[in-house]
């Protein structure tokens, strides 16, 4: 969304519907790779502030949901982050 000023100096918002680029795929370490790659069960992952946990957990998810062996559904998906 962008906001301008209408002529009564009001803010004004426009809704931006052109495409966003695509993103780029993040780098992962080996730690957070192993994390990807986990397939079994749960997974609790615990780091410090600013190492990429969300990141981690986002590419774990689109793993999970583009699996080409077993795709997990998307409404089969909850994922937490606190911040």
């Amino acid at each position: 969304m962008a906001v301008g000023v209408g002529n009564r100096g009001r803010a004004v918002w426009h809704l931006d519907t052109e495409p966003l680029p695509p993103a780029a795929v993040p780098v992962l370490d080996a730690q957070q790779q192993r994390v990807v790659d986990h397939r079994h069960g749960a997974l609790l992952v615990l780091a410090g502030p600013g190492t990429g946990k969300t990141t981690t957990i986002v590419e774990a998810i689109v793993a999970r949901l583009t699996d080409p062996v077993a795709p997990v559904a998307p409404d089969q998906v909850l994922a937490l982050t606190f911040g």
